[in-house]
């Protein structure tokens, strides 16, 4: 029998069909990445950067944002979830301060739907990069701070795994080497595009309708109050406050929050979204809400953070069915009631006034 050898010519030609295919695996790389530059090519694909994150019109959000830094600057940014993003118009907010103080405000709703504190957080740090706010809203709501739900689990598992937040905030090792091969390749970049144009032979879906403003305010028109009984129960979602513990992740990304607005030298407001009174059918114990309203108020004043209650309003001033779209969501009349509020509280002498009220209630205490 033959002994074959390293250097025999069989081995020779091995090695040669081996480096021939990786020459040509390397020159097709170059030859995408060559092609995914040309103008041209880029100008004929969909945007990439939809397709890295969690939801494509995050990237929307994001362009606005930069877009309304850049014209007039943000001093008040709010964030938060759906209820956030429905609720509050800073074009109303921006009009009630300017009618109560000589400064020119410029607010803008960042809020995000579905986000639990550890994807505000993590939105928060990459809005940061892109603008400069002096004061920070926050809109909270029940299923915020609720670490036991399904809801809130699967969301930050989903932002977890999203290739453009973990880059834009370079949150980690992965999020740095994210940052890098997303700005050094355009085949990383487009990879989700061509794999969608392979999959429906040349056809790529929109973005998807934009449904909020270039505030990042959405409007809803519908009115809870229209409904009868039957499509209110329909409206409940147990989801979010299932199961209601408020010790666990979501709160220790609360703290996180609070603590990089300290270090930023932003000043941050905690606001208590106001619900429908169909929404309280949603907790499995009456008990739960109060949870949740004490553990804000807890940790808004262990940090030094305005806590404003929306929910427990004078009656004057409180939110009704007609102001509501859902259990959940105010619509455009009551977003304008609520962001008004919210922007006669923000002026310098409506909260001088409320801490001497405070104040003297204290003392008569």
């Amino acid at each position: 029998m033959r002994l074959s050898s390293i250097f025999s010519f069989d081995t020779y030609r091995a090695i040669r069909g081996s480096l021939l295919w990786l020459a040509l695996l390397l020159a097709l790389l170059v030859a995408g990445e060559l092609l995914l530059r040309a103008p041209i090519v880029v100008s004929a694909l969909p945007r990439p950067e939809p397709t890295l994150w969690h939801a494509p019109l995050i990237q929307t959000k994001l362009d606005y944002l930069r877009k309304f830094e850049k014209d007039h600057g943000i001093d008040v940014l709010f964030i938060g979830n759906s209820a956030v993003q429905a609720g509050v118009n800073p074009t109303v907010f921006d009009s009630e301060r300017r009618r109560l103080e000589s400064a020119k405000p410029d607010s803008f709703n960042a809020a995000i739907e579905g986000l639990p504190p550890y994807g505000v957080r993590l939105f928060l740090e990459i809005y940061l990069r892109h603008s400069s706010p002096r004061v920070i809203i926050y809109g909270i709501t029940p299923q915020d701070i609720n670490s036991a739900s399904p809801w809130a689990r699967d969301v930050t598992q989903r932002v977890q795994q999203s290739i453009l937040a973990l880059a834009e905030s370079e949150r980690g090792l992965l999020g740095w080497t994210y940052a890098r091969l997303l700005r050094l390749s355009h085949l990383y970049r487009y990879r989700y595009v061509l794999h969608q144009l392979l999959l429906r032979g040349g056809a790529m879906r929109g973005d998807g309708f934009v449904y909020f403003d270039e505030r990042g305010f959405h409007p809803i028109r519908k009115r809870l109050s229209q409904l009868d009984r039957a499509e209110r129960v329909r409206l409940r979602n147990r989801a979010g406050v299932l199961n209601y513990s408020t010790e666990g992740e979501q709160l220790d990304e609360l703290k996180k929050l609070m603590g990089l607005c300290s270090e930023k030298g932003i000043r941050l407001i905690l606001v208590n979204m106001p619900l429908a009174d169909d929404y309280y059918g949603n907790f499995d114990n009456p008990a739960d809400y109060k949870t949740y309203l004490d553990t804000i108020s807890d940790i808004a004043h262990a940090y030094g953070v305005p806590f404003w209650d929306m929910e427990h309003l004078p009656s004057e001033q409180n939110l009704t069915d007609e102001d509501f779209a859902d259990l959940n969501h105010l619509n455009r009349s009551g977003a304008a009631k609520l962001s008004r509020l919210v922007g006669r509280r923000c002026c310098p002498s409506s909260e001088a006034q409320l801490a001497g009220r405070f104040r003297k209630q204290a003392v008569g205490d």
